[in-house]
């Protein structure tokens, strides 16, 4: 996921990356519900909440679940 003020990049293994806006729709504490706006029209929704100040867990609505962690440099 790259993130460059309301754009937003999504690149999962075996699909081709979605770009789009996307916006807060809900904010309880650490977490969040994301609307992605895709470029070519569509929209998807996703909630992700902060573990610390490393660490991202994104929850799609079909269930799975990717944790992002924050690159060292």
């Amino acid at each position: 996921m790259f993130v460059s003020g309301s754009k937003v990049t999504v690149t999962i293994p075996a699909e081709t990356p979605r770009s789009g806006t996307y916006k807060i729709s809900q904010e309880d504490g650490d977490n969040l519900t994301l609307v992605f706006s895709r470029a070519e029209g569509g929209r998807d929704e996703a909630r992700l909440r902060f573990v610390g100040e490393e660490s991202l867990r994104w929850s799609l609505p079909e269930g799975p679940e990717i944790v992002l962690v924050r690159a060292k440099n």
